[in-house]
C-alpha cells in the first residue's frame, strides 16, 4: 500500500474512532496523554516543549499543555517562514530551542515510523534540530492509528516514543 492509501485509510479510522467518543472521553484522552508522558518520559518534562493546534480528529493535547503550563513549562508551537517550507517552533512570539516535540500524526508503527500529512514539515524540522543537538520526538496517537508496519523514505525522521491514552511505546 502506498503512503497516500495509508493516509486515506488511517484518516478514516481516526475520524470514525473520534466520532464514537463522547466529549468527556476525548477530554480525558488528553489528560491520559499527560499522565503517560509524565510517568514514562526519560528524564521528565523539559523546560520547553512543542505542542500543536489540533486539526480535525487529531488527539487534542490541550489538557496536557494546560496542565504543564500551570507548572511553568513553556510550550512552543510550529510556525512557518514566508515560503511555507521551513517550520520552526515559537513561544511567546520568539523562536525557541525545544527539547521535546509532541508530534501529531495520521499513523505510526511501533518501530517509530510516522506518517504525517505529507508535507514533510515535521521531518525537515526534526532533522534540522537533530543535526545540531538531541531532541526527543513523541508521536501522539489514538490506538486505531498504530499500524502493523509503515514504509519510510530516507528523509523520514523516526519517533523516539509513541503514546496513546492507554499505552507508552519506546520506538528506538
Amino acid at each position: 500500500m502506498m503512503k497516500t492509501q495509508f493516509r486515506k485509510r488511517y484518516r478514516a479510522l481516526r475520524k470514525e474512532h473520534v466520532r464514537s467518543l463522547s466529549a468527556d472521553a476525548r477530554q480525558r484522552a488528553g489528560e491520559d496523554i499527560a499522565d503517560q508522558i509524565e510517568e514514562n518520559l526519560p528524564g521528565g518534562l523539559p523546560a520547553v516543549l512543542s505542542g500543536y493546534d489540533v486539526m480535525g480528529s487529531e488527539l487534542d493535547i490541550a489538557p496536557a499543555l494546560n496542565r504543564w503550563k500551570s507548572n511553568e513549562i513553556r510550550t512552543a508551537f510550529p510556525t512557518f517562514d514566508p515560503s511555507g517550507d521551513v517550520m520552526t517552533f515559537v513561544c511567546d512570539g520568539e523562536p525557541v530551542d525545544v527539547e521535546l516535540i509532541l508530534a501529531p500524526l495520521i499513523a505510526a508503527d511501533r518501530s517509530g515510523r510516522r506518517l504525517g500529512q505529507g508535507g514533510g514539515h515535521y521531518d525537515r524540522a526534526i532533522a534540522a534540530i537533530r543535526a545540531k543537538r538531541p531532541v526527543t520526538v513523541v508521536g501522539i496517537a489514538w490506538p486505531c492509528q498504530i499500524a502493523e508496519a509503515l514504509m519510510s523514505d530516507r528523509w523520514d525522521e523516526p519517533l523516539d516514543f509513541l503514546v496513546t491514552p492507554e499505552e507508552w511505546i519506546a520506538c528506538r
